[in-house]
């Protein structure tokens, strides 16, 4: 699109079932890499494997890369560096054929993935343990990553619940975090001034820092309500919001601009959407706009 939203030109994808694009990012030759999955029902089993595509800068198709059928995966996020360099959140259940990566589990439970590929799509590192593989209550997912001036990654999603956690540039763990009490989950991550916008929905949390205070709770008041959260690098929980009302709602998109927050996100219809001491009325489902002072 155009900066005045003029449709300039687009792009379909067809070659693989249902496939589905979940995430995109643009290197700084204007390559767009496009993430998500495929899936297709074999007799009676659905099959599901992720996908990245590689569009040139006119849309025209560059690469596919596809995962085999034989498990469950997809792709959930991505991000790029200042090296073109990729980055992917991605999940993986059963069995797990991610490039050179071959793994297979004795449950079923999905678990959680990042990996690192070069400007051409050739793997660089993938850490399959950001929980333990083998045990089968952790089911997890990563919804969003950023990449930071040193290549190191952060992440957020949820594993049950929310959590938030961060690699080392040689991809191994330096630290990760829980919520506690009822479930929560995060949606999306954006930066603001050296720390990190994580925002969500959920039932009930408390949420903390890594090592000390302070912490921040919610109880939804019926339904789900949403949370915006301020993360330091280091793992210490800065500020948090908590808004909604009596219905079921939920946040999906936010921006830092010139000292606000803004933040997208609707409901399911029936209550008042509650925005502190402002309120959106109850009625049909809505899709609305926020700006924060935050």
């Amino acid at each position: 699109f155009s900066p005045d939203g003029l449709l300039k030109d687009a792009v379909f994808f067809s070659d693989l079932p249902s496939a589905n694009g979940v995430a995109l990012a643009q290197n700084s030759k204007g390559q767009i890499w496009l993430a998500g999955n495929y899936f297709y029902r074999e007799e009676s089993e659905l099959k599901r494997s992720w996908l990245l595509l590689s569009f040139n800068p006119d849309l025209s198709l560059s690469k596919i890369m596809a995962g085999d059928s034989s498990g469950r995966s997809g792709l959930s996020s991505i991000a790029i560096d200042g090296r073109d360099q990729l980055y992917l959140g991605a999940w993986y259940a059963e069995h797990l054929s991610f490039m050179s990566v071959k793994m297979d589990l004795e449950h079923q439970s999905q678990k959680p993935m990042l990996a690192k590929l070069n400007p051409e799509g050739d793997l660089i590192w993938c850490n399959t343990a950001i929980v333990d593989p083998n045990e089968n209550g952790s089911h997890g997912v990563i919804n969003d990553l950023h990449v930071d001036f040193w290549h190191r990654v952060y992440f957020t999603g949820q594993l049950w619940t929310y959590f938030i956690g961060k690699l080392d540039r040689d991809s191994e763990l330096d630290w990760m975090k829980t919520s506690t009490g009822r479930s929560s989950y995060a949606f999306g991550m954006e930066r603001i001034e050296g720390d990190l916008l994580v925002y969500g929905h959920g039932y009930g949390s408390t949420f903390t820092s890594l090592k000390s205070a302070p912490s921040y709770s919610y109880q939804a008041k019926a339904s789900t309500d949403f949370f915006i959260l301020r993360e330091g690098r280091r793992g210490k929980l800065k500020q948090a919001a908590f808004n909604g009302g009596m219905g079921t709602d939920y946040i999906t998109a936010v921006k830092w601009h010139k000292g606000k927050l803004y933040a997208l996100g609707h409901d399911l219809g029936g209550p008042a959407i509650e925005f502190g001491n402002q309120s959106l009325k109850k009625g049909r489902a809505k899709m609305w706009l926020a700006c924060f002072e935050f």
